[in-house]
This record gives C-alpha cells, sequence and structure tokens, in this order.
C-alpha cells in the first residue's frame, strides 16, 4: 500500500514538471496564443458530432494540454462502425490505431444505462455505474451544471487532480476548428441527455495547425473560412483587440 501511495506521489510528480516545463516551451513558441492547461471553455454539447478512441489520456497525463500534428482529427472508423460501451471510448484499447466515430446517439444517458458498460456479465460493475450516472443526472437536474472549482467549493465532489479543471470534460480541437469528444462520458451524456445548452469542458488536444491559426488571430489576422465565434478563439481575439 506504502509503495502504490509513494508511486502515485512520483507519478503526480513528474506529471507536473513535465507540464510546468511543457509551458514554458509553448509560451517560448506561441507567445500569448500559447495553450493554457487549465482555461475553459463553453460549447453546446449537441454540436459534438464526434468522439475520438482511444482517447489521448493513454498516451498523455491528464494533468496539462497538448499540441499533436498528424491524421488523427481525420481518420475516421469505417461505415456503419459505431461506438458500443465494449469498444471505443468505453473500453480504451490501448495501441490501436485512433478514429471518430459519430456520437449523434452513441453517448446518450439511455447507452450508459445499458447492462454492456463495461462487463454486462458483472452486476456488481453494473451497478455502480448505473449509480454514478443517476448521482450526475440528479447533481445537475437540482443545481444546475456546475464547473468542478463550483462543485470543490460547495464540498459536492473530491478531486485527486492539482486544480479542479483538470477534471473537467475533456475535448480535443481538430484541423478547422471541429470540437472532438475524449473523456467525461457520464457528464457528456447526462448533459445531452438534459439538453444544456451551454456547459464548460477543457481542451485537452489541439492539433498544432489549429494551434497556428490561433497564433495569427492573436497577432491581428483575419483569417477566411474561421470564425471569430469558435469558443477556443475567445481568449486570443480578445489579446488582439488590446494591441
Amino acid at each position: 500500500m506504502v509503495g502504490n501511495a509513494l508511486t502515485f506521489v512520483y507519478f503526480q510528480t513528474f506529471c507536473r514538471a513535465r507540464q510546468y516545463f511543457q509551458s514554458i516551451y509553448y509560451r517560448v513558441k506561441y507567445g500569448h496564443a500559447a495553450p493554457k492547461s487549465d482555461y475553459l471553455i463553453w460549447i453546446n454539447p449537441s454540436e459534438i458530432r464526434y468522439a475520438i478512441s482511444p482517447n489521448f489520456r493513454w498516451w498523455f497525463s491528464s494533468i496539462g494540454t497538448y499540441i499533436v500534428d498528424g491524421d488523427w482529427d481525420k481518420t475516421f472508423a469505417d461505415k456503419g462502425v459505431q461506438l458500443t460501451p465494449r469498444s471505443g471510448s468505453f473500453v480504451n484499447r490501448y495501441g490501436k490505431v485512433q478514429r471518430l466515430y459519430p456520437i449523434s446517439d452513441n453517448l446518450h444517458y439511455k447507452l450508459l444505462c445499458q447492462a454492456a458498460s463495461l462487463n454486462s456479465e458483472d452486476p456488481t460493475r453494473l451497478a455502480y455505474e448505473r449509480k454514478r450516472l443517476e448521482s450526475v443526472r440528479l447533481l445537475i437536474k437540482l443545481h444546475g451544471y456546475k464547473t468542478q472549482r463550483e462543485l470543490l467549493a460547495q464540498k459536492k465532489v473530491i478531486t485527486p487532480f492539482p486544480r479542479p479543471e483538470f477534471d473537467e470534460i475533456r475535448v480535443n480541437i481538430g484541423r478547422s476548428g471541429e470540437i472532438i469528444f475524449d473523456d467525461g462520458r457520464h457528464r457528456f451524456a447526462v448533459a445531452a441527455h438534459l439538453m444544456l445548452d451551454r456547459i464548460p469542458v477543457r481542451v485537452f488536444v489541439r492539433h498544432k495547425k489549429w494551434q497556428e491559426i490561433r497564433t495569427r488571430i492573436a497577432a491581428g489576422e483575419t483569417i477566411a473560412g474561421v470564425s471569430e465565434t469558435h469558443p477556443d478563439l475567445q481568449d486570443v481575439i480578445n489579446l488582439s483587440r488590446l494591441d
């Protein structure tokens, strides 16, 4: 038990150190447009069309935000193949090629209520998943959708992270600004089920080309085809207007 606790402490220390030096690198490279690991944006969950699987937490620590090049935002699952409780973001399989899956119904509240959440033959796990989902639904329905920092201040949640923002729903942003679901399926499913029009999320991974767009916007450029109303541009647009 002590060994496991020490391992966790060492891992957390390593992650914080990595985040610190990475934030310095991003600040040097991207200036004021550098991503901030605890910065939240507000989105409409119904506008998210795809989820990535396996999600990025298998590659990166949850403590931080990352810029990644490549075709991860353009690799779609085979036509007709959908996320299920036994695959995709519900059971992440390390080493598989990341693909984008449509989530019009796949992350719906009812899906998470089904028996196959992780192991349909495991009644204990099933009961846990259902209880967790229902507690999230009741909390949001009674008190509205709160940020993790607000819930922590009200002593309604606890978090293992150094900042409560690291425990928000995570999304990724592709090269053209498309928002892609990454993790936080219970809260996301409940928000969609309750038809909330605005929830806070944290950007976990940005495509390198999207980050370059952020940098150009921060410098005062106007880019054809890029809407200035995009939620992940509001911080850099405000910077450009200060100059």
